[in-house]
């Protein structure tokens, strides 16, 4: 790999030029928003399999989540969903009670949570555009984590814009609209869309260290892999 760090002008010595792998699946990409939603919308197809499973998933994302998007600019309470749905049903006035606890701890503590976690990624973003603007081939090996990091600060972004839009006078948690606004969030749009653009001025350069990676890493890798596989005639 060091031809390739030459090639891109990767002068940083130690571990900041070797690329980011990870096994984890694709999911890892989708902001914690969208895994939350996803859990909640499980659940509330199937809630049967709240009583045989694991629920810290669903109590986490519960306590972080109250207004949540069903299709663009369409959303739904999910806590008002959820009692609807157990009131229905006998025997799951233990659940009616969690709901209830989560409405509680998202007041108290889901919008403190999220302003410390927008005032993070904004230091991290801006730290990345720096280094990506005076090292460019950094991009290549570090390609998997400022994605990460862009989809992290998306679904902050997202989170915010849909509590702010919403009219708490007519919910039941008792939370002021002032803990949404964030007189800092140009600061992180304006991060995301940077590293965008470095993202798109420097795409033939991501290219290049791929391709050169699939053929130095990776098909080294591979023939190795190939050469140990048992033969017909060992099995």
């Amino acid at each position: 790999s060091s031809g390739i760090n030459a090639e891109y002008g990767v002068n940083q010595n130690g571990l900041s030029a070797d690329p980011v792998i990870s096994n984890d699946p694709g999911c890892k990409l989708i902001n914690l928003d969208k895994l939350n939603e996803w859990i909640l919308y499980g659940y509330l197809v199937c809630p049967s399999q709240l009583n045989s499973s694991d629920q810290k998933a669903w109590k986490n994302a519960l306590s972080d989540s109250y207004i949540i998007t069903l299709f663009r600019d369409e959303v739904v309470n999910i806590h008002a969903l959820y009692l609807d749905v157990f009131d229905r049903y006998k025997g799951h006035r233990k659940l009616v009670t969690m709901v209830q606890e989560a409405q509680v701890s998202f007041a108290k503590d889901a919008p403190l949570k999220h302003a410390g976690r927008r005032n993070y990624l904004r230091l991290m973003l801006q730290e990345m555009i720096n280094i990506v603007a005076s090292s460019p081939g950094l991009l290549g090996p570090k390609l998997l984590l400022i994605l990460d990091a862009m989809s992290a600060a998306t679904g902050e972004v997202h989170w915010l814009v849909r509590n702010f839009a919403t009219d708490w006078r007519k919910h039941r948690v008792k939370v002021s609209q002032d803990m949404f606004v964030d007189h800092a969030m140009a600061q992180l749009l304006y991060a995301i869309d940077m590293l965008s653009r470095l993202l798109r001025n420097y795409h033939p350069v991501v290219k290049r260290y791929y391709l050169q990676y699939l053929k130095q890493n990776d098909c080294i890798e591979l023939r190795n892999l190939v050469q140990n596989l048992p033969t017909p005639e060992e099995e």
